[in-house]
């Protein structure tokens, strides 16, 4: 595995972002009240956008290192 190798890290906030969106569901079956919908609209939903936006960024950035180490390959 290379220092620069993303995948596992990213396979890894990948599985928390499942858990979080499956705890929030069972949580929710449980507590379904106007807080807990804030509570999910406010964090959670926020949260969830955040690391998907974050997971976007690090595959971006996982390919420019592929191409990069591909180029240096080539030399």
């Amino acid at each position: 595995m290379r220092p620069w190798d993303l995948a596992g890290g990213m396979a890894r906030i990948d599985l928390a972002l499942k858990t979080l969106t499956a705890e929030t569901a069972t949580v929710s079956q449980l507590w379904s009240d106007d807080a807990n919908r804030a509570f999910v609209d406010k964090y959670v939903k926020a949260a969830q956008m955040r690391v998907r936006n974050l997971l976007d960024a690090l595959r971006r950035l996982s390919e420019v290192l592929a191409e990069a180490e591909r180029n240096c390959g080539q030399m």
